[in-house]
């Protein structure tokens, strides 16, 4: 995108235009990308995974969630890490370490990026999935903000998982993709 303006901009949004066909202008809302992580657990030789509670404004009330956060605190961040070609998914790998142990106490696991997820067309807002295995946890570091969102935690088995995607108490689409996944992959689904 050559001719890409950045017509607004706010601390984590940003709209641009820019031109495709001849004389017609194209725009799109870009946010700087997120991180959730899919703490996997084994217990009872049964894997599990953990989701935070949270008080969710778009989901008027509380929502389970995979834990994580912003890879950059203001959208200027990331705008200056693309224009220096960073690495942005190694960026999101550290942050998803310190969003782990922040939001769920996890202290130590292995990482690896399972998915990037996009938003769409005309929406830029990345999402980094890492699935976190051999986790340990311990005391969570929550920031001033998050004390009074997160209501707390939980581990949950493919069967409880199942459930709460069922009656659509994780409501964040992407990450309830992940999970559907998760669980055919760990043959809690069977498809004939």
């Amino acid at each position: 995108m050559k001719d890409k303006k950045i017509d607004y901009q706010g601390k984590m949004l940003q709209i641009i235009s820019w031109e495709g066909s001849p004389g017609i202008r194209y725009e799109a809302a870009v946010r700087a990308p997120g991180v959730r992580i899919l703490c996997e657990f084994v217990q009872d030789e049964v894997k599990k995974v953990l989701l935070t509670q949270e008080k969710r404004r778009e989901s008027d009330g509380v929502d389970y969630r995979l834990p994580g956060g912003k890879v950059f605190n203001k959208l200027s961040e990331y705008n200056i890490a693309l224009d220096n070609n960073e690495d942005i998914a190694a960026i999101a790998l550290q942050k998803a370490k310190e969003e782990a142990k922040e939001e769920a106490g996890v202290i130590s696991g292995n990482l690896k990026l399972i998915k990037k997820s996009p938003a769409g067309a005309s929406v830029d807002w990345d999402l980094y999935y890492f699935l976190a295995t051999d986790c340990t946890l311990g005391e969570k570091e929550l920031s001033e903000n998050e004390v009074n969102d997160l209501v707390g935690h939980v581990i949950v088995d493919g069967v409880e998982l199942y459930k709460l995607l069922l009656e659509n108490k994780i409501q964040e689409g992407r990450s309830a993709e992940v999970l559907w996944n998760w669980l055919a992959n760990n043959n809690y689904l069977k498809l004939n």
